[in-house]
């Protein structure tokens, strides 16, 4: 039920009814009240709106850093992979040379007939009898 609240002189015009200017204010009061309601109803739907753009943005968010975690991990992985690749070509490279440096060394030391170990303490020559420079 709406209440007339809205004053008006005295004073009227003799042609117009008391009752239907009455009329004409419960109706005022009416549009008010719908108004009223339109707007609480219109600030309830932003709200809501408001609400669910922030749950979108934080969906939005958690997928981006999903997407983005995955993407690392799979960049990660590859470039290990990369690097383990050329970790063993490298090797495979040079194993070969190594192997021959190290038979060269062998040959070498064969043909000099230096002795492969000198025990600790011992010298090839007497350190007391060698020539000064």
């Amino acid at each position: 039920m709406t209440t007339t609240s809205k004053k008006f002189s005295e004073h009227i015009d003799p042609e117009i009814p008391k009752e239907r200017i009455i009329d004409a204010l419960k109706s005022s009061n009416k549009l008010d009240a719908a108004q009223a309601t339109a707007l609480y109803k219109l600030r309830n739907a932003v709200f809501e709106y408001q609400r669910l753009m922030g749950t979108s943005h934080e969906g939005l968010s958690e997928q981006m850093t999903n997407e983005t975690h995955r993407m690392t991990q799979f960049i990660i992985g590859d470039m290990a992979a990369q690097f383990s690749e050329q970790n063993e070509f490298i090797k495979n490279m040079f194993s070969e040379p190594l192997k021959i440096l190290e038979k060269l060394h062998d040959i070498v030391l064969m043909q000099s007939k230096i002795p492969q170990e000198i025990p600790d303490g011992e010298y090839l020559e007497d350190p007391d009898e060698t020539e000064p420079f």
